[in-house]
């Protein structure tokens, strides 16, 4: 079977971007144990249908549905053997699970936004703090400042942001307290 390239790197962008999140969703489902072999035959599914995805579509609400599909496979291969939910459970589950994805890339998006109404000194303040390998100490040497203060500092801006995000996309949205 012929592919291009594009549409090969096209899936495994997909596919790697979502990866834990349909880790998570299939371990919310079965037993652990089980997970990685009913992820691994998600996968092949997902390739075989992948010229048929809509790219206009969520990857990962279309995933899901295939993991989903392939969780209640499982089930009926195992019968009375499998320890755990019943499909009911399973859809049930399964529709909690895609509202609360949705409300956290909602809730991405918003940090996002969020990130960019700050001050730019405050943005690039995050942006150094958190950047992989770097330690409070080590930044607060850098610009000159002392840990307490800079400390003081990141504080004020999470709780900014906090606050951003919340009134962009409440916590409500998701059953959470505000």
């Amino acid at each position: 079977m012929f592919t291009s390239s594009a549409k090969v790197e096209q899936f495994v962008r997909l596919v790697t971007r979502h990866q834990r999140g349909l880790y998570m969703y299939v371990c919310a489902l079965v037993p652990t144990e089980d997970a990685e072999d009913i992820l691994q035959e998600t996968y092949v599914v997902l390739w075989k249908k992948f010229g048929e995805f809509d790219p206009d579509r969520d990857f990962f609400a279309w995933a899901r549905g295939i993991a989903r599909f392939e969780v209640l496979k499982y089930r009926q291969r195992l019968g009375r053997e499998v320890k755990g939910l019943d499909p009911e459970v399973i859809e049930a589950l399964g529709a909690e699970s895609e509202q609360k994805q949705k409300f956290l890339e909602a809730r991405q998006a918003a940090l996002n936004d969020c990130l960019k109404k700050l001050r730019q000194k405050d943005r690039r303040l995050i942006q150094q703090r958190y950047a992989p390998g770097v330690r409070a100490k080590q930044l607060a040497d850098k610009l000159g400042r002392s840990v307490n203060s800079l400390n003081t500092s990141l504080h004020r801006i999470r709780r900014t942001l906090w606050e951003c995000v919340n009134r962009t996309v409440p916590t409500q949205a998701a059953g959470g307290e505000t």
